[in-house]
């Protein structure tokens, strides 16, 4: 049996990805009940409770929707700049062309973008989880899966560990299928 050796690099790489997580979860828990209370009759403008006159829970709320918002819009530009890259690549290199970010650079911006991006959107699934019907859990669970076959396939050294995350990390129908999920989910979301 191989053993499952992984990069030290991976800390380094989820610092800062770890101190966000950490501050939206203290956030959070600083206002545990704000996205029940400013949403709880869909109508924000009459519900909102403001404890000590600062308006705390409806930052806490938009914070979480934020959080969502930027997962969706960076999600799709970084993704979208990373295949286009990556397939633009070895074209430019066998034209003579020196590309000015070399394709290991581009891995890795991906890979922290991603996570980042990762984590934002579970926070906004997690702060607004009473909401959640089964598009947005279907969403969750797709992110978690590439996002953790996109972290095994880069940082767990064993080839048969690798093997059966590029083969889960390369579907595009999983890419599809979060697409759609989310699509369904940005278009529900006021019903």
């Amino acid at each position: 049996m191989g053993r499952l050796l992984v990069s030290k690099d991976l800390l380094k790489q989820l610092s800062l990805g770890a101190i966000i997580l950490l501050v939206l979860l203290a956030l959070h828990l600083a206002y545990p009940n704000a996205v029940e209370t400013v949403l709880a009759n869909g109508d924000e403008e009459e519900n909102v409770i403001e404890e000590d006159g600062s308006g705390g829970e409806a930052d806490a709320s938009e914070l979480a929707e934020g959080a969502g918002s930027l997962a969706w819009g960076g999600g799709i530009v970084a993704t979208l700049a990373f295949v286009v890259y990556k397939h633009a690549y070895p074209r430019l290199v066998r034209m003579g062309i020196r590309p000015p970010v070399n394709m290991r650079h581009a891995l890795n911006l991906h890979i922290v973008v991603s996570i980042l991006l990762g984590l934002a959107a579970i926070y906004h699934g997690y702060s607004l989880r009473s909401y959640a019907g089964p598009v947005e859990y279907v969403a969750v669970g797709l992110i978690i899966v590439i996002l953790l076959s996109g972290l095994t396939l880069r940082y767990v050294k064993n080839r048969h560990v690798k093997a059966f995350s590029r083969m889960i990390h390369a579907q595009r129908l999983l890419s599809i299928l979060l697409l759609i999920a989310v699509l369904i989910h940005t278009a529900t979301i006021g019903d």
